[in-house]
C-alpha cells in the first residue's frame, strides 16, 4: 500500500514537501494513471520500491522480506 510508504516517509522527521516526492513500484511511478498496473506490480513475488524525495544526493537500499503473521506467529513461540 502506497500510503504506507508515504505515511513512513512523513513521520521520519525530515522536512519535505509531499509534492515533491515520487513513488515508482516495479518501476511504475505512481499515479492516478497507473494505480491498477502498479498493483498488479504489488502481486509479484519481488518488488522494487523507488521513492525520489528531491531532496539533496542522499542515496539507499535497503532489503526487506514479508512478515506475515505466520511468521511473526512462528518466531514468537520460542525463547533463546
Amino acid at each position: 500500500n502506497w500510503g504506507r510508504i508515504v505515511g513512513a516517509i512523513g513521520n521520519s522527521g525530515v522536512p519535505l514537501s509531499s509534492d515533491r516526492v515520487d513513488i515508482y513500484i516495479g518501476g511504475v511511478l505512481i499515479s492516478e494513471k497507473t494505480l491498477d498496473m502498479t498493483r498488479q506490480k504489488l502481486k509479484e513475488r519481488e518488488i522494487q520500491i523507488r521513492v525520489v524525495l528531491h531532496s539533496g544526493s542522499g542515496v539507499a537500499r535497503i532489503w526487506t522480506c514479508d512478515l506475515t503473521d505466520g511468521y511473526i506467529r512462528i518466531n514468537a513461540d520460542y525463547t533463546t
